[in-house]
């Protein structure tokens, strides 16, 4: 009963994740080229200003969907990854490179210390469903290495001459091997869980 409960309570907010997610990484992407609303209308051909405030309102969505996972799995019994489907390790996995996302977009460092808070126990969830499960260490790997990867970025990015513009970077231009498309959906396509490698198998 409790099994089906969790799983009623996660596939939305899986669902939302999956969906979702991209919004979460153009707007981390346009932080950092630092391109204004209005320049990136204009690389992008001119588009509608209503455009970016949904781009907005579907990144704060993600976010509340990341929480809601962390927020379902702490107030579960400590051992609730023991009887439910080792796929669910995958949520937890998903939540957390939204978290991290979503460090490396707040300005304020009392909120990075919450956001970073979150991450880790969203990791620490992750840890317990392989170390039970057997399996593959790949993904925890890959948290940490994105983690290390997105810092990087970031301080790249902040080190910038104050009066220089970068160019607009596209979702799917020169992102590092962390968070390329085709190595991120091998990890975070619900679908395709199974496929990718065995990784959570």
């Amino acid at each position: 009963h409790h099994h089906s409960l969790y799983q009623l309570a996660m596939m939305p907010e899986i669902a939302r994740l999956v969906a979702l997610r991209p919004f979460v990484l153009q707007s981390y992407l346009r932080r950092l080229a630092k391109v204004s609303s209005t320049d990136a209308r204009q690389d992008v051909g001119q588009r509608k200003s209503t455009n970016f405030t949904v781009a907005n309102s579907e990144t704060e969505q993600c976010f509340n969907a990341s929480d809601a996972i962390l927020n379902i799995e702490v107030h579960c019994d400590e051992v609730h990854y023991q009887y439910v489907n080792p796929y669910f390790a995958h949520a937890s996995w998903l939540a957390a490179t939204v978290q991290l996302l979503r460090l490396e977009l707040a300005e304020n460092e009392s909120e990075k210390k919450l956001i970073n808070s979150k991450f880790e126990v969203l990791k620490a969830m992750n840890a317990r469903f392989i170390q039970h499960w057997e399996m593959s260490t790949v993904p925890k790997q890959n948290l940490d290495s994105l983690s290390m990867r997105l810092k990087a970025l970031t301080t790249l990015s902040n080190s910038r001459t104050e009066g220089e513009r970068a160019p607009y970077i596209s979702p799917c231009q020169d992102l590092p091997p962390a968070v390329q498309p085709a190595e991120t959906d091998a990890h975070m396509s619900w679908s395709s869980q199974s496929a990718s490698d065995n990784r959570y198998s």
